[in-house]
């Protein structure tokens, strides 16, 4: 009978052993399908770079069960839209917000407010003028702007002239692109003849090249900064009947990118890997937020691609990206 009863206990010590492991399994993995995520990106706009960034972030989110919203201004260049949009996600109380921020200064006090309410913050593709980020994921822009000024220069002659389409004055990602191929020129002994800006829209970019060209025909070369600059400024040259005469070089991979890259519109471009950048900019927020140790800065990566490399099979896969669960 004794002999009995201790195996009962036993039991029942088992069981309760069972009970509270699986309780504790239970409360562990409602913790990480209850993280709260929101992404604040620049714009709404659908252009392929940031229709790539925010798929690559919606899967993140999903792979770790989070609870997800993605919130952005309709155009790249609403500072305050953007800020209105940061108070929005703060008041819902997520665990932790993703930004894209449109301007590293005008941004900085929407985001010190983010830290002060001890939400973790992640930065994805640019940059804030502080160091407030808890970890941040972005190609290396500078590098990426040295590597294009780079290029510029090898197709052309030292009597050419020079001249960058950016996108959004402010911008970190404009910013340090633009020092990346600038200093490249000045180590030649070259200078940019002048820098528009074309407010990361089209057909603002089209017109300010335009105004360029006509001030100054004796550039030869064009630097476009984002996939606006880049694709309004080879629009022109297009129309113009100039291809040839002024070469086009920037940077992103939309299908009408690559089309003119294809057809000698354009020379060549740095593609970003967007989608690892979002992937990457969710993934390392939430597990920040669950207390693992990351990297403070991520480089998501970009490569040069030309004319001549465009059908290498390494270009292809990075031009015309496909994305699964499995990836």
């Amino acid at each position: 009978m004794k002999r009995y009863k201790k195996m009962e206990k036993k039991r029942i010590a088992a069981a309760l052993f069972l009970l509270i492991l699986g309780a504790a399994l239970y409360i562990g993995l409602r913790q990480e399908k209850d993280v709260k995520v929101i992404f604040v990106s620049k714009t709404q706009d659908n252009i392929d770079f940031w229709n790539s960034l925010v798929e690559g972030a919606q899967m993140a989110a999903d792979e770790y069960g989070a609870e997800y919203e993605w919130m952005a201004p309709v155009q790249e260049k609403d500072v305050d839209r953007q800020k209105e949009l940061i108070r929005e996600a703060i008041e819902k109380a997520p665990d932790v917000i993703a930004l894209a921020p449109v301007d590293e200064k005008e941004i900085l006090p929407e985001a010190k407010k983010i830290k002060e309410e001890g939400i973790t913050l992640v930065l994805i593709d640019s940059r804030l003028s502080e160091d407030i980020a808890d970890c941040a994921v972005s190609t290396d822009n500078y590098a990426a702007g040295q590597e294009l000024g780079e290029y510029a220069l090898s197709i052309c002659s030292p009597e050419e002239k020079i001249g960058i389409v950016s996108h959004v004055k402010g911008s970190s990602t404009a910013k340090e692109r633009e020092k990346g191929v600038q200093m490249v020129l000045e180590e030649d002994g070259r200078e940019i003849v002048q820098t528009v800006y074309g407010e990361s829209n089209y057909s603002i970019a089209y017109d300010e090249t335009k105004k360029m060209l006509e001030a100054h025909p004796e550039i030869t070369v064009i630097v476009g900064t984002n996939e606006y600059a880049t694709v309004g400024a080879a629009r022109l040259i297009k129309d113009m009947g100039l291809k040839g005469k002024v070469k086009i070089v920037g940077f992103d991979n939309s299908k009408e990118e690559i089309q003119m890259l294809e057809s000698g519109v354009i020379e060549g471009l740095v593609i970003q890997r967007a989608f690892d950048m979002g992937y990457l900019g969710i993934k390392l927020g939430i597990e920040t937020e669950k207390g693992e140790k990351q990297e403070a800065n991520v480089d998501s990566g970009c490569k040069l691609v030309t004319r001549e490399t465009i059908y290498t099979k390494e270009n292809q896969k990075l031009l015309f990206p496909v994305h699964t669960g499995d990836d």
